[in-house]
């Protein structure tokens, strides 16, 4: 059961059956699901089999075999969760705008800003 619903959602089901999802609000749009909400799930249902101290059948071999393999496949299509935006200059000089002169010792000081991002883009 848990094999199924990790192929289902990942390489999409039929289309009556995402749209009951969807009726039911089990599903927000359609179309497969990413990799990581699928990871998300299947780590939410083994907790909940472990809290009721049952069999979990999230933790077999074929499932994490299955994950495993999924997570390989994911990355070769370099699937992302959450795309993020550079900082360019002109968001940054917006920004900065916002400080003051009163702000010189607050941490939002043009400073402790540019200091932040030199920091951020390091890592």
């Amino acid at each position: 059961m848990v094999i199924r619903f990790i192929t289902d959602h990942l390489k999409g089901m039929d289309k009556s059956m995402d749209q009951k999802l969807i009726d039911m609000c089990f599903k927000k749009k359609p179309g497969p699901h990413i990799l990581n909400t699928v990871c998300r799930r299947i780590a939410s249902l083994s907790a909940a089999h472990e809290a009721l101290k049952v069999e979990n059948p999230c933790r077999t071999k074929e499932v994490r075999t299955l994950l495993s393999k999924a997570r390989r496949a994911s990355v070769k299509k370099e699937e992302t969760s959450h795309e993020k935006n550079e900082l360019t200059r002109d968001l940054l000089d917006l920004l900065i705008s916002t400080c003051d002169e009163s702000l010189i010792e607050s941490t939002k000081s043009p400073a402790s800003i540019y200091s932040a991002i030199f920091q951020a883009s390091i890592r």
